[in-house]
């Protein structure tokens, strides 16, 4: 007795295989050129994270900005900055080692950095807006005013108007609680002073010196007393560091 086989289909089967054929066919060169394209990505995104990560190694510059000034220190030289609740950087701190500027090193200095305040080498650096000091003129002015116990111009003035030290003006008080002042004038105006800690006054004497960056920054800078008679190259050292001309 002959069986009849069971009747295959192969319609559905046909059309699948084309089915199958022409979606290779269609999208091979899609899939080809999207590898292709990933490849390129690929390649390209290693490129640039190498060239950022060369960027980040040869950057060592502090970049910021207070007010409209902007600034670019070597990290060597940066301790930080404080901000506003709204982040905008208000101040920026500095330090470096006198007499000839060098910059902080782990393995080298780290002792001389974190040494006891005003005693050694260390200069402390901080940039503020203008709005948060006066001027240097307008301290001056204060002080010359005010009469009963200004070292500038007061009554109890230990020292002569016209007598120089280290060429600055040279102002003393009799009152030990007073510090010594020093100021440099150009063309009549006050440029920078110093308010000096007499021995009597503490263990490591300092000096503070305030000057004027530009319109929009004021600098403070504080150092021990030894270092005074150096200030006019302590100046040339911090208008540079600030110019960015330090590295």
């Amino acid at each position: 007795m002959r069986m009849n086989s069971p009747r295959v289909d192969i319609q559905p089967l046909y059309r699948a295989g084309r089915l199958e054929l022409n979606i290779k066919q269609r999208f091979s060169p899609l899939i080809l050129l999207s590898i292709l394209l990933c490849a390129l990505i690929v390649a390209g995104c290693g490129d640039s994270v190498e060239r950022t990560d060369n960027t980040a190694k040869n950057n060592d510059r502090w970049e910021f900005e207070i007010n409209n000034t902007s600034f670019s220190i070597p990290h060597k030289y940066s301790k930080g900055g404080g901000r506003t609740g709204d982040g905008i950087l208000e101040t920026a701190n500095l330090w470096a080692l006198l007499p000839d500027f060098e910059g902080y090193d782990k393995e080298v200095n780290h002792h001389d950095f974190y040494g006891v305040y005003h005693k050694g080498r260390r200069i402390q650096i901080m940039l503020i807006t203008r709005y948060r000091r006066m001027t240097v003129p307008q301290i001056v002015a204060k002080k010359d005013a005010w009469k009963e116990y200004s070292v500038l111009g007061g009554r109890h003035q230990g020292g002569k108007y016209d007598e120089m030290h280290y060429g600055l003006e040279y102002y003393h008080s009799d009152f030990n609680v007073i510090r010594s002042a020093y100021l440099h004038r150009k063309n009549g105006i006050p440029i920078v002073l110093f308010r000096c800690d007499k021995p009597s006054q503490a263990p490591y004497p300092g000096c503070q010196g305030v000057w004027d960056y530009n319109e929009e920054i004021a600098v403070n800078f504080d150092f021990s007393v030894e270092y005074l008679p150096q200030w006019r190259d302590i100046m040339v050292n911090i208008k540079k560091l600030l110019d960015g001309d330090l590295n």
